[in-house]
């Protein structure tokens, strides 16, 4: 596995993309609600990284290396060597519990080659330990978190 880092700011755009760039499989990005929305960040993101699945969501902070950083999106590129990525999303709904949205997710996500599940989620509209438990249904090691908006709580 190969693993790389780099910044987007609104000053300078992006800096420090990795020389595996053109073949990642994944990128995972975190930033503050703004900056996701920035369509030139995206963009010149997906640019740097056409074939590598792009996921992450609003955050609190974000890290790159040892230090947090605001005002500033970080992606993480990994390029994997003998695993392979996919990707499943499961829509919010209301007349759902956060336990059955795991269930489902990882009902559309076993395989036999299955290894490992990293799961993001709407840190306002969905209960994070009800989603967990859903997850968890059968046994797959799982990694993730829920998004944030700094202290504000207004939107993911």
């Amino acid at each position: 596995m190969i693993v790389g880092q780099s910044h987007w700011t609104k000053e300078s755009g992006w800096k420090n993309i990795p020389d595996f760039a053109l073949t990642a499989d994944i990128v995972f990005v975190f930033a503050d609600d703004e900056f996701l929305q920035t369509e030139n960040c995206y963009q010149d993101l997906r640019s740097a990284y056409p074939k590598a699945h792009i996921i992450g969501c609003s955050s609190s902070g974000s890290i790159s290396g040892v230090r947090i950083f605001d005002q500033v999106v970080i992606a993480t590129a990994v390029k994997l060597e003998k695993s392979s990525v996919r990707i499943s999303t499961v829509d919010y709904d209301a007349s759902k519990n956060a336990f059955d949205l795991g269930k489902q997710l990882i009902e559309e996500l076993s395989a036999p080659d299955l290894k490992h599940i990293f799961v993001l989620s709407d840190g306002q509209l969905v209960n994070g330990s009800e989603l967990a438990n859903g997850l968890n249904s059968k046994g797959y090691p799982i990694t993730g978190g829920l998004a944030g908006d700094g202290t504000r709580f207004g939107k993911t």
